[in-house]
């Protein structure tokens, strides 16, 4: 009997379970935070409201890639967005200066003072 109590080990993923379920979306800014950072994103509520900033006609369109942040400070930054069709390239070139001033007026200072697009 004591060779069966040295052989039982806990379930370490018991504790888990102890608060229930948990949805989706509340792990998931922190996974994109640490992703994200790593690639050159650390402003995940770019991401997460991307439509609500470049309204739905260009969200669909387009996918912000890099937010390259100067380190001295956190204004003055070059935004990548990716654009999913070459043919809205002209189209979105006419706004930029409009979604530039989204983005900045989004996080209350000058965070972002050149967009470059990448087909």
């Amino acid at each position: 009997m004591t060779e069966e109590k040295k052989k039982f080990k806990p379930d370490p993923f018991a504790k888990r379970y102890e608060r229930g379920p948990r949805t989706f979306s509340l792990g998931l800014s922190k996974i994109i935070k640490t992703v994200g950072g790593k690639y050159g994103f650390s402003e995940v509520d770019l991401i997460q409201n991307w439509q609500t900033i470049v309204g739905p006609e260009f969200a669909d369109l387009t996918v912000p890639m890099k937010l390259s942040l100067p380190k001295s400070s956190g204004t003055g930054g070059i935004l990548k967005i990716r654009l999913l069709s070459p043919s809205v390239a002209t189209m979105l070139s006419h706004q930029l200066p409009a979604i530039r001033e989204k983005i900045n007026v989004f996080f209350g200072h000058n965070a972002v003072t050149k967009i470059v697009l990448v087909h």
